[in-house]
C-alpha cells in the first residue's frame, strides 16, 4: 500500500526506524518468549534520571522537537542527550536504543498504540 509506504519512509525521516504493528507485535513476543525474567541491566552503564527520560520518549515513538517541548529543553540539548544515550549503550542508531531499552527491561511497547501505519 503506498499510503503505509509513504507513512513508514517519513518515521525513518523523523526517528531513524519503523516499526508496523506486526513488527512491534513480533519483537515483543520474541523477546517475552526468549527471557521469563528482567534481564540484569550493565550496571558500569550509568543512566540519569534525564537519560531515562529522553530514552522513554524515544522509546514511545517522539520526535526531538517533541521530546524537547515536553521536556522544556531545546532541540539541540536533546540531541545531546540522544548522542550520550548512544554512546553510553554503544549502539549505532535510534533503533539500537530501542533494542537496547526493551532487552534491558528499560521500556516496554504499548500494542495498544492507535498509529495510522
Amino acid at each position: 500500500d503506498v499510503k503505509v509506504l509513504k507513512a513508514a519512509i517519513y518515521r525513518v525521516m523523523e526517528n531513524d526506524y519503523y516499526f508496523d504493528k506486526y513488527m512491534r507485535k513480533e519483537l515483543v513476543e520474541g523477546i517475552k518468549s526468549g527471557k521469563k525474567e528482567k534481564p540484569d541491566f550493565d550496571s558500569r552503564i550509568h543512566l540519569t534520571s534525564r537519560d531515562e527520560e529522553v530514552l522513554k520518549l524515544i522509546c514511545k515513538e517522539y520526535t526531538t522537537v517533541e521530546i524537547a517541548k515536553e521536556m522544556k529543553l531545546s532541540p539541540k540539548t536533546i540531541e545531546n542527550y540522544r548522542n550520550q544515550l548512544l554512546n553510553k549503550m554503544g549502539v549505532r542508531n535510534t533503533a539500537g536504543l530501542v533494542m537496547f531499552a526493551l532487552v534491558n527491561g528499560l521500556t516496554e511497547i504499548d500494542l495498544t498504540m492507535d498509529k495510522t501505519w
